[in-house]
């Protein structure tokens, strides 16, 4: 018989955590995996369903309505887990208040920097109730670290396993780059600069679109590809109408067709204040794109400057317009980086990490 996985998270919109989580529960299938939602299932639940997970949703979990623990107990008794996995930060409060009553195994998947004195509060709660916790499981060396110094967790108690990515889903035809190309009107002649992700503060593409700005004056056919949605996406396109370049900004929203979108890239532009380890980054390796990368520890990990790209410190607009145009004006840049990205790429296959998450989660249902 599988063990049982019950994997708890804030909710399962895009973004993330919720994308780790699918492609960690697809690859592991030596255990059985029920997944559960403080919010609701969403795209991301309702796909997982299809391919024949449990899925829970508890609506208002995130508000910890008594209805939703009362729920949350419910599906933990009829399933009887063997070990909880929790996922963002309020599932990491919910599953230390209520989930640990019915099982005593429980992993906090620790996924970001969190750099902002906004989360003071959270990594005071994360010290105090830190022995609750059997394992933590980073992202990155740098997410260990902080948790270490922010909390005061052992070492020996967080695990380093990076986020995954299947390299076979990134190899893209050129006859269907072509055919996206042509239904997004790009031309060829000019460059293609995108990035994927929230439309959160934290993730500053006001930056972005303000050294975006010079590239159109001098590449009138250049675009830059903005795949995601979220609450800054009204004032950001406010601001590309602002800068007169409404035109050249696209906001492609939620997409499922990522690896078919990157394809159509010359490079990746991600300039957060803090991360994890990006999924974003790790897909932009995987589609051989030079990156350029806010100079964060988390990013340092994935682009290795003047060899797949540049780091550049969060806010300097200048610094990012020159770097793109390095890489517009130096064709020999963007091949060489281009293929040190995927040489990159390869030390984060998910062949090659879901058999460390396999004898993690094995190793701490033995013990």
């Amino acid at each position: 018989m599988k063990a049982k996985i019950f994997h708890l998270i804030t909710d399962l919109q895009l973004g993330g955590a919720e994308v780790a989580l699918a492609k960690n529960v697809r690859a592991l299938d030596n255990f059985e995996h029920i997944i559960c939602s403080l919010g609701q299932k969403r795209e991301i639940g309702k796909n997982l369903e299809k391919s024949g997970f449990k899925v829970y949703e508890l609506i208002n979990g995130k508000k910890f309505y008594p209805s939703s623990i009362t729920k949350l107990w419910k599906i933990m008794r009829q399933e009887k887990p063997d070990l909880v996995v929790t996922y963002l930060i309020h599932a990491d409060v919910f599953g230390r208040l209520f989930a640990k009553w019915w099982c005593k195994k429980l992993v906090c998947y620790l996924r970001s920097e969190l750099n902002d004195p906004k989360f003071a509060n959270f990594f005071w709660f994360e010290r105090v109730t830190s022995f609750l916790v059997n394992k933590y499981l980073a992202v990155s060396p740098s997410v260990k670290s902080v948790y270490e110094q922010k909390c005061h967790i052992k070492p020996d108690k967080i695990t380093v396993i990076g986020n995954g990515v299947d390299l076979q889903k990134y190899i893209i035809s050129k006859e269907v780059t072509l055919k996206y190309k042509k239904d997004l009107e790009i031309n060829n002649n000019f460059p293609i600069i995108g990035s994927v992700s929230k439309l959160r503060i934290e993730k500053n593409f006001d930056d972005l679109i303000g050294a975006f700005q010079k590239i159109s004056h001098l590449y009138p056919g250049a675009r830059l590809l903005l795949i995601g949605d979220g609450p800054e996406r009204d004032s950001l396109e406010k601001l590309s109408n602002e800068l007169g370049i409404k035109k050249q900004v696209v906001f492609l929203g939620n997409r499922t067709d990522i690896p078919e979108l990157l394809s159509v890239f010359d490079m990746f532009v991600l300039m957060s204040n803090f991360e994890g380890l990006s999924n974003a980054l790790l897909e932009a390796l995987a589609s051989r794109l030079p990156i350029i990368a806010s100079d964060i520890p988390a990013n340092s990990e994935v682009v290795h400057n003047n060899i797949n790209g540049y780091l550049v410190k969060p806010h300097d607009i200048g610094k990012i317009e020159e770097q793109i145009l390095n890489l517009v004006k130096n064709k020999e840049y963007l091949n060489n980086y281009s293929k040190n990205s995927l040489r990159i790429a390869k030390q984060f296959s998910l062949q090659e990490i879901a058999p460390k998450l396999e004898r993690f989660l094995r190793q701490i249902l033995e013990e």
